[in-house]
């Protein structure tokens, strides 16, 4: 499936929401709202977790599959070199484990890094552990998530692996929300790509009429709010 056909499917099996689906209907409270209660409510929401995970997603066995092939070929597009993969827990747990199975039989050598949150009472609630994977002995890792809002779980992940040696050859999002996190990982000298774009996805659901020129507007006018 080309990147157009997977965004309107991301759309079909509800991974984009509307506001008009927030608990109020006026919309999604967000992790940056946590940093800065100030902040606008999100016109739109982007629940890109699994049908397996805890807090249950539109994500199948088939969606994952789709996403971990576009992941590798930006991936390779941007010469991005590693020789294990971790996903950003929790979310992209699941799409890194799948990177590893999908690229392991085309015969690449890859391991799978696993690292997990842990409730604490720092700013963002949580900390970033590892979780079971001896990191010792591992060079370079690719860095996988879902979304890139203000890249503070990317940072965080990229502290735990770094203060086991380990560099960070790439980070790949699904979708970049354009809210200030490409800008603090590209200062702090880590390659981001990602798959989509906010405004890739909202450009053609406005194209195909999923989405008002009036939500539209709206969409436009809170991304400009830098999440950072």
């Amino acid at each position: 499936m080309d990147k157009k056909a997977f965004a309107l499917e991301l759309y079909n099996i509800g991974a984009f929401q509307t506001k008009d689906r927030s608990p109020d209907g006026k919309g999604f409270s967000l992790k940056a709202h946590s940093r800065n209660p100030e902040l606008p409510l999100s016109p739109f929401y982007l629940n890109l977790r699994t049908i397996t995970h805890a807090k249950n997603g539109p994500l199948g066995e088939y969606h994952i599959a789709q996403i971990v092939e576009l992941m590798h070929e930006v991936a390779l597009s941007h010469r991005l070199r590693y020789h294990c993969v971790v996903g950003v827990p929790d979310a992209a747990t699941e799409f890194a484990e799948a990177y590893v199975r999908a690229r392991r039989r085309w015969g690449q050598e890859l391991d799978f890094i696993q690292l997990a949150k842990a409730p604490t009472e720092n700013k963002f609630g949580y900390s970033i552990n590892l979780m079971l994977t001896p990191l010792y002995g591992y060079s370079r890792t690719l860095v996988l998530d879902d979304v890139l809002t203000a890249a503070d779980t990317k940072l965080q992940t990229i502290r735990v692996l770094e203060t086991y040696g380990i560099e960070v050859g790439g980070i790949v999002v699904l979708v970049d929300r354009d809210q200030g996190g490409r800008r603090v990982l590209i200062e702090a000298g880590y390659p981001i790509v990602s798959i989509y774009t906010i405004w890739e996805l909202i450009d053609l659901y406005l194209e195909v009429g999923l989405i008002s020129q009036e939500l539209f507007e709206e969409i436009e006018r809170y991304l400009k709010i830098p999440a950072t």
